[in-house]
């Protein structure tokens, strides 16, 4: 006994010798369906009529379809499932005989209604795809231009909503551009200052780079105290930057990482480009001063005339 299991797969490859309207009238007489879905279904190169069945079933299918002028093949399957399928009872006609000519010469040709419902089925998904599609497509189209991200495209809920795809932030976008405009103007500013004042060029230069250097310790000020939140709300002092759920590195133009070691202390080391000089360092020591904690920034390599004021040596 073959007790193997096929696929019936219908093919969109029609023979020279058949006249395709002719086959489509014939298929959809077979299905129960209407002209429309049988030319959608023979459109795909190949289609799943019916999955997962035994030889004799297959073969009854196989032999239906081809006889209203398809082509049709079967895929051999290995399966554990067993699907009970209703019988194919009917005779089937020549192949050069139509459908209706066959059903009018003899009473007992029938349609296959279990094809029908599956074809439906199928022919229902993909139309609701193509629907889905088109909705997509529409929608885009009458967005209005403020809310597509000028970073990636993607459409956002509002002209102020932050991009889901890229991340792309307006709201700071318009704070960064704020912050260079003053930044460029606070520049202009002291460098008419330093004209007026009669201060030499190496003089502001070394000026400019101390400012530089305290802008970028902002930083390692916001992270200090990060740090001091952590503590007071879990009483648990970090020995590393994951300890205090900060990340692995932290950095920016001026600070080149910030690294929590053991007892909290925190090392913030600078880029040798913007000092002039390797390995220099702030070093931040915390401590705990009538139930607060309070920080020490007096270390590290790092020469006191660029320091913030509160992390230098007072004589």
């Amino acid at each position: 006994m073959d007790d193997k299991k096929y696929n019936v797969v219908l093919l969109n490859q029609l023979s020279d010798t058949k006249d395709r309207s002719q086959v489509i009238q014939n298929l959809t007489k077979l299905f129960k369906s209407n002209e429309q879905k049988i030319e959608h279904i023979l459109g795909k190169a190949e289609t799943t009529i019916k999955k997962d069945v035994d030889k004799a079933t297959a073969e009854k299918f196989y032999k239906a379809i081809t006889t209203a002028g398809a082509n049709c093949k079967l895929e051999e399957i290995q399966s554990e499932e067993d699907f009970v399928l209703p019988e194919i009872s009917q005779d089937i006609p020549k192949v050069e005989e139509t459908a209706a000519a066959a059903q009018h010469r003899d009473p007992t040709f029938q349609e296959i209604p279990s094809l029908e419902s599956e074809l439906n089925t199928q022919l229902s998904l993909e139309e609701k795809k193509l629907s889905e599609a088109q909705k997509k497509k529409e929608a885009a189209a009458n967005v209005s231009a403020d809310r597509l991200c000028p970073v990636c495209g993607t459409i956002r809920a509002t002209g102020e909503s932050e991009c889901i795809h890229c991340g792309y932030d307006p709201v700071k976008a318009e704070s960064n551009e704020k912050k260079a405009k003053l930044s460029k103007l606070a520049t202009i500013a002291i460098i008419t200052i330093v004209v007026l004042a009669g201060i030499s060029i190496p003089g502001y230069l070394y000026f400019s780079k101390q400012m530089q250097i305290e802008n970028g310790l902002l930083l390692a000020m916001e992270t200090k105290n990060k740090v001091t939140a952590f503590v007071e709300r879990t009483g648990f002092w970090p020995n590393q930057n994951i300890d205090a759920d900060l990340p692995k590195i932290i950095s920016n133009d001026v600070i080149e990482s910030i690294v929590i070691g053991d007892k909290s202390v925190m090392t913030v080391t600078l880029r040798p480009e913007i000092v002039g000089a390797q390995n220099q360092t702030i070093i931040f020591k915390p401590n705990k001063l009538k139930g607060q904690i309070v920080w020490n920034c007096t270390a590290g390599t790092l020469e006191s005339s660029y320091r913030p004021e509160v992390c230098r040596i007072q004589d």
